[in-house]
């Protein structure tokens, strides 16, 4: 992550005031994950939440106790400010689940497009039906050397996503790490996976009310490693994020280059020039193919449902949290300098800012 001749240091080493999802407790993880009780998202049946995925919670001996006994939040003592900042975190967590099925990148979430090829699944889960079948009734636990392997695959890297500053729920933000697309995909599995979760966005009053099952795995990571049960509120906040990465992405130039293509196109061409002076392995060029062929199919699915992209209501907005007086052209030298990815520099604290910029100029 944060690169240069010789210096190579792991994010979880650096921020000191993060927490993973894990260990989490579920009264905290309630009050980060949960949009406010007047939210015309706030509907769905309690009694069913969780239930694609209650199976495979159980036969991997997860204890469910935590989210029985948690005392319950009182949603009106959160401030506004607070209510508007859990919004901001679970649609970017949405805007970050899309941007990994762009990128290929498994290493972060297991929705079901990811489990393709796992051990214990043989049949390619695009479809919802068969992601909710293997989770349910043919997740094949012998295929598993170990618990640890089953919970790496259902459950993918949730240390990939840092919440920082966790009791301070208005400050409160979410930090993504090792976002690094691996191998393709097929083009097939991509193209049905997006129909079918764009299909299932526009049902109904659309994605501000229809069923969420094809975000039940992040509900099944959040239930794993914090105890807490994300409502279908909240899951329907996520998916309002991506499907806003989804129009993005697929909007064109305006005569200025401002598209993601053009950008896609400019970031590989930088990414080549500098594997090429530090002898480091091709990725970008390898990786161009592919990567526009995959946005080659958002393009082709987005163009279907252009009407329920255009109608999107704007994505959640914050009072932009303090990191210290600070301007923000220092910032950027400062993470020019240590060729830190700027968005995590910016969230890093004052101290844990110094202590990284002291070890990079002390040659660590």
């Amino acid at each position: 992550l944060f690169e240069r001749q010789g210096l190579s240091l792991m994010v979880c080493e650096m921020v000191s005031n993060a927490v993973m999802f894990a260990g989490l407790p579920a009264a905290t993880a309630r009050s980060l994950l949960e949009p406010p009780s007047d939210s015309p998202m706030a509907s769905g049946d309690p009694a069913s939440w969780a239930s694609a995925t209650q199976v495979a919670f159980e036969r991997c001996s997860h204890v469910t106790a935590a989210v029985q006994q948690d005392p319950p939040i009182v949603e009106e003592s959160l401030s506004e400010e607070a209510q508007a900042a859990t919004k901001v975190r679970l649609q970017t967590l949405g805007r970050c689940h899309m941007a990994d099925v762009l990128l290929h990148n498994r290493d972060r979430f297991a929705c079901p497009l990811f489990l393709l090829g796992t051990r214990g699944c043989t049949a390619a889960p695009a479809s919802l039906e068969l992601y909710q079948e293997y989770l349910g009734k043919d997740l094949d636990l012998s295929s598993f050397e170990s618990e640890e392997l089953i919970t790496h695959v259902l459950l993918g890297n949730p240390d990939n996503v840092l919440l920082q500053d966790v009791q301070q729920p208005a400050l409160a933000g979410l930090s993504f790490i090792d976002n690094v697309a691996g191998e393709a995909l097929e083009l097939s599995w991509l193209r049905d996976y997006l129909v079918s979760y764009m299909q299932e966005a526009s049902q109904g009053d659309g994605p501000v009310a229809a069923p969420v099952a094809h975000l039940e795995f992040l509900r099944l990571v959040i239930r794993v490693t914090s105890g807490h049960v994300l409502s279908d509120a909240a899951l329907r906040e996520v998916r309002l994020g991506s499907l806003h990465l989804i129009r993005q992405v697929v909007a064109g130039d305006e005569g200025d280059g401002s598209s993601f293509s053009s950008w896609l196109d400019g970031f590989l061409r930088d990414m080549e020039t500098v594997e090429s002076a530090n002898g480091l392995q091709p990725w970008a060029a390898q990786a161009r193919p592919w990567l526009f062929n995959s946005l080659g199919v958002f393009r082709t699915v987005a163009q279907k449902h252009a009407g329920l992209l255009a109608a999107l209501p704007p994505f959640a907005s914050a009072t932009p949290r303090t990191r210290g007086a600070i301007s923000e052209d220092e910032l950027l030298n400062e993470a020019d300098g240590l060729r830190a990815n700027l968005a995590l520099w910016v969230s890093l604290s004052p101290e844990v800012r110094a202590e990284i910029s002291k070890g990079g100029s002390s040659g660590m």
